[in-house]
């Protein structure tokens, strides 16, 4: 692998020059195997009824039949869970004094940071605080970087999860969420049933304490490939492809937050995937493992004045290594 490697830096070198690198990205196929971090939807309308989509999401799961990852003999039942449900829920993941102690430097870290307006949008129900840490936050945070973003279990499943290794450590992002205004207009784009990607994606959300409104809505097993899948990933790129370029879409296949638009999965569509939406228990110290290519979304808020205090560990940038170049 390091000769192939070495015999690729020459390319790597071109291909990252601004003029040539404008050029690659502005073909969907190519962009699709060199950017480190391709969207979930590329390409004209025309490329994505053609097929575009569903090609994309095929070589994924074709790449991925071919390639086996065991996991620890300590960790195949909930390895096992991971790969049939989507989901896996962990009570009680670190011990009392872990958990003391990773709360704590929660806790300190975000008492400077600012809640802020979600996105673009002006006002609303809820704001956010959601700190990607740097390496110096890190280091003042240590039992959190070693107990959640460098735990060898949690890496050894979503190796698993994404039959890939991997050369670098996931990012880690301190979250909290409260309500504010509950009589304003719902600002949370996330609340809207959706999937984050057509392949393979993890993500490791723990909770610092009990959330009793639901933080976290899963459909189980909606993470597998099927031909209601494709079905769908056609259907629903194509109609991304449109909202790009400015086409109306049908009202009853959009959902509003402010002035933002998204698509929504159709009925059809999720009686065809059996799309069963599910809130997942959040109590403190619980750590949720989930293949967001299953469609999923944030729990809504239901209490006045009611917060959430959570931590990501997001492994979507360290899922494109084995092909990009940029």
């Amino acid at each position: 692998m390091n000769v192939v490697v070495r015999w690729l830096e020459p390319f790597r070198k071109v291909a990252r020059t601004p003029a040539v690198k404008r050029m690659l990205l502005r073909t969907p196929i190519l962009k699709n195997y060199l950017d480190p971090e391709p969207n979930y939807h590329e390409g004209s309308v025309l490329s994505n009824r053609l097929g575009l989509q569903v090609w994309r999401t095929l070589e994924h799961r074709l790449y991925r039949a071919f390639r086996q990852h065991e996991p620890p003999a300590a960790l195949k039942e909930q390895a096992e869970m991971l790969d049939r449900d989507g989901l896996l829920i962990w009570p009680n993941f670190l011990d009392d004094a872990d958990f003391a102690k990773v709360r704590g430097e929660y806790e300190h870290l975000m008492a400077d940071v600012p809640l802020k307006t979600l996105r673009e949008f002006p006002g609303g129900r809820l704001r956010q605080a959601s700190p990607r840490l740097n390496k110096q936050q890190e280091a003042a945070c240590p039992t959190a970087t070693r107990c959640l973003k460098e735990n060898r279990a949690i890496l050894d499943l979503a190796a698993t999860a994404l039959k890939s290794t991997f050369s670098r450590l996931p990012t880690m992002s301190f979250y909290r969420l409260r309500l504010v205004e509950p009589e304003s207009y719902d600002n949370d784009i996330e609340n809207i049933l959706h999937s984050d990607l057509h392949r393979p994606t993890i993500k490791a959300f723990f909770y610092l304490h009990d959330v009793e409104d639901g933080a976290f809505v899963f459909a189980k097993g909606t993470h597998r490939v099927t031909l209601a899948r494709l079905r769908y990933e056609y259907e629903m790129a194509c109609r991304e492809a449109k909202k790009r370029r400015g086409d109306q879409i049908a009202a009853e296949l959009l959902e509003k937050r402010g002035e933002f638009y998204r698509n929504i999965i159709s009925p059809r569509a999720r009686q065809e995937m059996q799309v069963v939406e599910q809130p997942v228990p959040a109590r403190a110290n619980t750590l949720v493992m989930a293949n967001t290519m299953g469609f999923h979304r944030r729990g809504a808020f239901t209490q006045p004045g009611s917060e959430r205090r959570s931590i990501l560990v997001n492994f979507r940038v360290m899922e494109r290594e084995r092909f990009s170049i940029l």
